[in-house]
């Protein structure tokens, strides 16, 4: 056992077998071992954990005892609740959602919380912005074949509502970006480039939006690029700067960890430097060794050559 009882009746933890044991597992092997740890010594690990460890690590410790889209919901709901909404979690969290891992999240809110993420959101922001998130937690077309003369129509209605008028016809933008597929709005954005006044999408709504509406669509068009980029981009926000944002580097590795190989080399690529590097200089302690475990695949350094010395034997 990881956390295992003594003679004194206390607790004893081994920090380095923890994150060795459930940093390096996949959810349905942790979820084994919380089984098994409760058979055994009666009581819930992460009860066991919380009177052992504490602050970022047992944060990291405790977020993979979940399911990454019940940690996903559990998040949600500490992004919305009490005064104020932290709309950052929610534009991380629910752009880039398939159907069915929205379905999934939802029903763990529903269970926990009474409620839908779309009540949630509904009585938590207001306006175009509102109108986006709740676009975001309805079904999305999946699988279609891209039809490209519909793409070209959706690329003309996006300029006559942004950059080909006075003013900005945000209804627009919100019906396309949330209700194509993550396939079409990519040929959508494709055309956009060669009408007009041939700007990128992310030109387009950079210039015609701001506040949280813009972050949200700029984060449409980063995932429907690369969906790792989008995920590197947002793992950037939490360790550039003065200080790190923990909690949301905490939430993005604990929450993608199924989709780390992708964000890993999107990160790379993007910034030249790996997302191993990155996270050593922003951490310290357990909680770093833990979220170096997760991430995986520390850079190896490169084996010196040994020098031969050639002796001449002709002499």
């Amino acid at each position: 056992a990881v956390v295992s009882t003594q003679s004194t009746g206390g607790f004893g933890t081994d920090e380095a077998t923890l994150i060795n044991v459930l940093c390096r597992r996949t959810f349905p092997e942790v979820s084994a071992i919380s089984r098994v740890y409760i058979t055994k010594y009666g009581k819930d690990l992460s009860k066991a954990l919380q009177s052992e460890i504490s602050g970022n690590f047992l944060k990291v410790m405790l977020g993979l005892l979940l399911d990454p889209l019940e940690y996903s919901a559990q998040c949600l709901y500490e992004g919305m609740k009490g005064v104020g909404t932290n709309e950052d979690v929610l534009i991380e969290l629910l752009v880039g959602k398939s159907n069915a891992e929205f379905n999934a999240m939802n029903a763990f809110y529903e269970k926990d919380h009474k409620q839908s993420i779309r009540h949630a959101i509904e009585s938590e922001t207001s306006g175009d912005f509102r109108k986006f998130l709740v676009g975001l937690t309805e079904p999305r077309p999946e699988g279609a074949p891209i039809n490209v003369e519909a793409a070209k129509v959706d690329a003309e209605r996006l300029y006559n509502a942004g950059e080909g008028r006075l003013g900005t016809d945000e209804s627009t933008f919100v019906e396309i970006f949330t209700k194509r597929s993550y396939a079409h709005l990519k040929e959508v954005f494709h055309v956009y480039e060669t009408i007009h006044k041939h700007h990128s999408m992310h030109q387009a709504v950079s210039g015609e939006f701001s506040g949280h509406l813009k972050q949200g669509l700029l984060g449409i068009v980063t995932y429907v690029r690369n969906p790792g980029e989008f995920y590197a981009e947002e793992l950037m926000k939490a360790m550039k700067g003065v200080g790190t944002n923990d909690s949301k580097l905490i939430r993005l590795i604990v929450a993608q960890r199924e989709k780390l190989p992708q964000i890993k080399a999107a990160f790379a690529a993007k910034y030249e430097k790996t997302l191993w590097q990155f996270v050593k200089g922003e951490t310290s302690g357990d909680y770093l060794k833990a979220l170096l475990e997760i991430i995986g695949n520390k850079k190896k350094k490169k084996k010196k050559k040994k020098k031969v010395l050639c002796v001449d034997t002709t002499a």
